[in-house]
């Protein structure tokens, strides 16, 4: 049996399913793969979800022109309407879980289009779409009209890009455009009417070509409120398979096709499934029903996440976590062999060398490996190895494994030196951290030989000491020593309020320093002689070792090594750990801190990262004995009915606000405590601190933390107190999300602060009148500026007098942000919707005649990133000939690097222009160009042309470039509306650009390096016209750009830029680049293409240096010479410094000595290579003694150059005064700063 392109064998799992009939027969007879699936015999289906197909549990809805999906109810099913019998929409759902594309797939559903019209036409439109996108993309939904939710847009000045990430869209197409290769869709052997169609893979305006589809069936797909059930199915090998059940049986409609060899994009890993129903000029309500959803397997492999690791020298394992995203489920494994890996570690002397298999099983999500560590020293500090992992296997299937190789680092236990070890240190990171409070640093206490974890050592009147240990700090406790007089008390008297008084510390006379152990009781407990010097552990002794006054509350850890590094503790139980108390500095013994009778936890506030601070007077409300700031204390501001004592519990609210009275400063009737005209009830009602700052809304003049006061946007004036009271708030968006507590006021997807910053009043960038924050197009849409909804009124005439705006419908939202029912768009946008005669005779009357360029006067940078799949979406563009010329860059650029010779010519055989760091370019390029033609008659016919570009720039380093250059962009062919005639609009550009080089591999001198770049300058485009009148907008304008560069040899390199002139004109070019310069970097490249010699993957050791080639870093070393662990020689004999006299290049006596053994051991060894580093004391500015040390450098390459040496041997730096060796303050200290030493490369 064959069900739908999918054979009885096949063992398939339901993945969705909703059920609309509770009869199980009925069931089945709806959902016959479903019976075929519970009949088969090899497994039983496992049903991973059922719902009901509510929106917002597993499906996400997605929505371009207000429409909402949303379930309707009939007689005995349940519907999910995509689309409303209205004009221009396009709506639809996606399933939230991506399904593998590695798995057979089937999808059943019903489908029905009814209720529709076409002015006085009997044809009714759009259709229905099943999309499969590419699940690492974030669905967002294609054009109306015909391109039914899926295919782009692009006519007259509409542009609509196509479904994000879409691989295949299963168009049921009433109206039959889906099939045609108009209005910016690519392909197609034109309308066909009640069709079934099938696009490609797309992105932006590119791509979504015609690949397969029916011709007109019957019985139609419009007029249709019975429903037709549909069958889809997508095996693992990409073969599409589509029936349809009209009331007669399944039919085949489309059989076999193969789409992953026809597609122009390769299948994704998974998939996300959408359902779109769209509409143009004709309508129809367009609904699904009765959905099944059927794959092999439920769930994706897991992705997995590794992590580099650390410990400390003295700890006995290193652990490595591998973890997976999710945890596995019943019937699932995973597994990973590993093995450790020697870096400056080695195995069996720093650690003990793992190899095994991590497997995974149901209910795990993070597995470990750990490494044990052998005995080292602080000289092992620092030093590193791997554990790598390989053959990561998911149920059976190798899967591939990304950042398989993780980092263990060896640290010291005392990172910043200080004395207190890590797990005990209050910030490792810190010198100066003081962990016991007591007003000294750690180090500092070190340094005296006092005990950095007792507070009170030294001093015991330190605020943090607790003297008499009675769970107070000193800071707190009105009598320190405990001795039952008070610290005034004692000294008025004159008596020692840190001392025990004799007289009165116990019933026999002793005082608590003389160890007496019969009436010195620590809390009932004697310790027989033994009480340490004083130091009692709460009254549990250690047997005489109380860890020299640090009580680790009776449980002595052996000289301070504490079991627990991180302490959770939390000793007045407020629910704040005690170490968190103590750096916001309330009190970890008491959970009260501030006496108001609310407990520190409760008054910590929502926010976990920051206490709240009601009053904001820079005094958290745990610490603060007057919460909201109005002169009474808080724990006055109770009138305590409960009789415990705390306003927190049953607070009064004299006001009525739903402000308890401890916080609301306004106890009076306006009930307005910030002043911002909103009324404290209205902004708490909700989230009552929105933005989580730990202010509350009521007394925050930005509650949505946007930048943009509330007092603005709640009625777009600034009228204080008495401005908002009796007013609507302003919802721009309709979400019923004031604009005051709404962060994406307009709903455009980018955040208020984004739009706007902290700029007031708020920018207005195209000058509409409606601030950027709630105007969708405020000029981000090129072709549309000032106009929000596009449909052809612009934003300023639709919504004069903001914020009083038309809205006709009376929905809520403003007309400028919708496109009104009944209203037409600007142009033509789809077959069904034509332009009447009428509308064609007043966009006449409205033409101008003059076409605009330059329009933003900067550089679109988001164009630069979808530049190169506008450029495809019209191949034809491009001659034959211009692209045999593009091939012929790139084969010149290849001939270039073949004719390289590793070795470099000497420099003293160098022209002038191997002193200068300069460089050429040309190439060819691709160019869209896009002018506003609004009102002007004209519409673009084709915005995209070939081009060319010539550069020269000057490296002033490896990284930083500046660069000229001209381009030649092509020109954009236009056609006027009233006679359809052509016109032409060209474009160049000139401009200077600072270029940033990030290079990924290797540097600017080195073969087969390659680099990322970015640019931004200013440049100046230059217009001709044929057959039109043009106007500029800007004449200067702000250019960016983004590239690839991969450097050739002989200072050739090859680079792509993509370039943004202006939002109107964008260029993708292909260049090739010759340098000319470099005497000096030549010769790093040279160093650099030894050291970066590929190493040999076979096994063997080629050059008999006792290291396998697959390990071996230098696999060709030459023989009798000493190698290090990685394969590669080392330096034979030690090398001596060489010193100079006080502001001088010349060398003391001996130095010369020194510099000739360094040359006879580089003259014998010719493999080495040396970094000269010549240095300065403190004597002088800091670029004299900079250019003293290159200098010095030089003056030492010159010698040793002198005696032999070759110059490819030596790389000189000077380091000037930055990096001493002893102290400048003293002759013999800046003696020895004054020196030149040698380093391997």
């Amino acid at each position: 049996m064959d069900y739908c392109g999918l054979s009885e064998k096949h063992t398939l799992t339901v993945i969705h399913i909703v059920r609309f009939i509770p009869m199980k027969s009925a069931l089945f007879t709806r959902f016959p793969l479903l019976a075929l699936l519970l009949a088969s015999q090899a497994q039983s289906a496992s049903q991973c979800l059922s719902d009901t197909l509510t929106v917002g549990d597993d499906w996400q809805v997605l929505t371009s022109q207000g429409f909402q999906p949303n379930i309707e109810h009939f007689a005995n099913e349940r519907r999910l309407r995509l689309t409303p019998s209205e004009p221009y929409q396009s709506n639809g759902v996606v399933f939230k879980s991506p399904i593998s594309s590695s798995q057979d797939l089937a999808i059943e559903f019903t489908a029905y289009a009814y209720d529709g019209s076409w002015g006085q036409n009997a044809r009714q439109g759009d259709g229905i779409n099943l999309v499969l996108s590419d699940a690492s993309v974030s669905p967002a939904l294609g054009a109306y009209g015909g391109s039914l939710g899926y295919a782009p847009m692009a006519i007259g000045s509409i542009y609509k890009p196509g479904f994000a990430g879409g691989w295949i869209g299963i168009g049921l197409d009433d109206f039959g455009n889906y099939s045609s290769s108009g209005e910016g869709r690519t392909g197609g052997p034109g309308g066909h009417r009640n069709s079934v169609a099938v696009r490609g893979a797309g992105g932006g305006f590119s791509g979504y070509e015609y690949l397969t589809g029916t011709q007109s069936l019957t019985p139609t797909l419009e007029n249709n409120s019975v429903g037709q059930r549909y069958q889809v199915s997508l095996s693992a090998q990409g073969v599409l398979n589509v029936k349809r059940d009209s009331g007669e049986g399944f039919e085949a409609l489309i059989s076999d096709y193969d789409v992953s060899a026809n597609n122009s994009a390769t299948k994704p890993a998974a998939f996300r499934i959408s359902f779109v129903g769209a509409n143009g000029g004709a309508t129809n309500i367009h609904e699904i029903s009765q959905l099944s959803m059927i794959s092999d397997s439920c769930e994706l492999p897991p992705s997995v996440m590794t992590h580099d690791t650390s410990a400390a020298i003295d700890a006995s394992v290193m652990r490595f976590s591998v973890e997976l995203d999710r945890e596995l489920k019943s019937g699932e494994s995973a597994s990973f062999n590993y093995q450790t890996m020697n870096k400056t570690a080695h195995s069996n002397k720093e650690y003990s060398a793992q190899t095994g298999t991590l497997n995974f099983v149901a209910g795990d999500k993070v597995l470990y490996v750990e490494v044990p560590l052998l005995d080292m020293t602080l000289a092992d500090m620092g030093k590193q190895f791997y554990l790598r992992l390989s053959d990561y296997v998911f149920n059976g299937v190798q899967q591939k494994l990304h950042h398989s190789t993780l980092l263990a680092l060896l640290l010291s236990n005392d990172s910043d030196g200080d004395g207190v070890e890590d797990d005990l240190d209050q910030d490792p990171a810190n010198v100066n951290s003081d962990s016991d409070g007591d007003g000294l640093t750690d180090s500092e206490e070190q340094t005296n030989g006092t005990d950095p974890l007792d507070a009170c050592a030294p001093n015991k009147d330190a605020n943090q000491c607790d003297l008499d240990q009675d769970g107070k700090v000193n800071g707190l406790d009105l009598d320190d020593d405990g001795d039952g007089r008070s610290d005034e008390q004692e000294k008025a008297d004159g008596t020692d309020p840190h001392l025990v008084d004799e007289k009165a510390s116990d019933d026999q006379g002793n005082d608590d320093q003389d160890n007496d152990d019969q009436d010195n009781d620590d809390q009932g407990n004697d310790d027989q002689d033994n009480d340490d010097q004083g130091n009692d552990d709460q009254g549990n002794d250690d047997q005489g070792n109380d860890d020299q006054g640090n009580d680790d509350q009776g449980n002595d850890d052996q000289n301070n090594n504490q079991q627990d590094p991180i302490d959770l503790s939390d000793r007045d139980t407020d629910g704040l750990l005690d170490r968190l108390e103590n750096e916001i500095g309330s009190n970890p013994n008491a959970a009260d801190s501030d006496l108001d009778g609310i407990p520190d936890g409760i008054e910590w506030g929502g926010n976990p990262t920051q206490p709240q601070d009601s009053d904001g007077d820079g005094k958290p409300d745990l610490l603060d004995q007057d919460d909201d700031g109005d002169g009474t204390f808080t724990s006055l501001e109770d009138s305590n009915q409960d009789g415990d004592n705390n306003p927190f519990t049953q607070a009064d609210d004299l006001d009525n606000d739903g402000i308890a009275s401890y916080l609301d400063a306004d106890e009076t009737s306006n009930n307005d405590s910030d002043g911002d005209g909103i009324l404290d009830q209205v902004e708490n009602q909700g989230a009552s601190d929105l933005d989580r700052d730990g202010i509350p809304n009521h007394l925050d003049i930005d509650s949505d933390g946007d930048g943009i006061s509330d007092d603005f946007e709640f009625d777009g004036v600034v009228n204080g107190s008495q401005g908002a009271q009796d007013k609507t708030p302003l919802d721009s968006d309709g979400d019923s999300l004031p604009d005051y507590l709404d962060t994406d006021s307009d709903n455009d997807g980018i955040s208020d602060q984004m739009e706007n910053g902290t700029v007031f009043p708020p920018l207005d960038k195209d000058g509409d009148g409606i601030p950027a924050y709630v105007d969708v197009n405020d000029g981000e849409i090129a072709g549309n500026d000032n106009d929000s909804d596009q449909d052809g009124v612009s934003d300023d005439q639709e919504c004069s007098t903001w914020p009083i705006c038309i809205d006709s419908d009376g929905n809520g939202l403003a007309d400028y942000l919708q496109k009104e029912a009944g209203q037409e768009g600007s142009s033509g946008t789809d077959s069904s919707d034509n332009v009447s005669q009428d509308d064609q005779e007043q966009v006449a009357v409205q033409a101008t005649g003059i076409v605009k360029t330059s329009v933003s006067g900067v550089g679109s940078l988001w164009a630069i990133f979808f530049l190169p799949l506008l450029l495809i979406r019209k191949k034809s563009k491009v001659s034959v000939k211009k692209v045999f010329a593009v091939i012929a860059l790139l084969a010149a650029s290849i001939s270039a690097q073949a004719q390289a010779d590793i070795m470099f010519q000497d420099v003293q055989s160098s022209s002038l222009l191997d002193e200068m760091d300069i460089y050429i370019g040309a190439g060819f390029g691709l160019s869209e160009l896009n002018p506003q033609t609004k009102q002007s008659g004209f519409s673009i016919a084709n915005d995209q042309d070939s081009g060319w570009r010539v550069s020269a720039g000057w490296d002033w380093n490896s990284n930083i470039t500046l660069e000229g250059y001209y381009s030649k962009l092509g020109q954009v062919a236009l056609i006027n509306n009233s006679n359809s005639n052509s016109a032409t609009l060209d474009y160049n550009a000139v401009g200077l650009h600072g270029v940033y080089h990030h290079f990924v591999q290797g540097d600017r001198y080195l073969k087969n390096s390659w680099a990322i770049f970015a640019k931004a300058g200013a440049s100046k485009i230059i217009n001709s016209a044929s057959g039109v009148q043009y106007q500029q907008t800007s004449t200067l304008q702000i250019s960016t750009g983004l590239g690839v560069e991969y450097i050739l040899a002989n200072d050739w390199s090859v680079r792509a830029d993509f370039e943004a002139f202006d939002q109107d004109a964008n260029m993708f070019s292909v260049s090739l680049v010759k340098r000319f310069g470099f005497s000096k970097k030549r010769f790093n490249r040279f160093l650099a293409s030894i050291s970066l010699l590929p190493a040999t993957a076979a096994s063997g050791d080629s050059d008999d240096d006792g290291v396998q080639d697959a390990l071996d870093d230098c696999p060709d070393t030459t023989s009798g010479h000493s190698v290090n662990e990685l394969g590669c020689a080392f330096f034979e004999g030690e090398m001596a410094q060489v010193m100079f006299e006080s502001n001088s290049i010349n060398m003391d006596d001996g130095s010369e000595l020194n510099l000739d053994a360094i040359a006879r051991r580089l003259i014998e060894q010719t493999f080495l290579r040396m970094q000269v580093v010549a240095h300065t004391d403190s004597k002088g500015s800091q670029q004299y003694n900079q250019n003293l040390s290159e200098r010095r450098a030089k003056e030492v390459r010159r010698y040793l150059l002198a005696k032999g040496v070759k110059r490819r041997q030596l790389l000189i730096l000077g380091a000037g005064e930055s990096r001493p060796i002893a102290s400048n303050m003293a002759a013999k200290g800046r003696a020895k700063n004054r020196r030149v030493e040698f380093k391997l490369i």
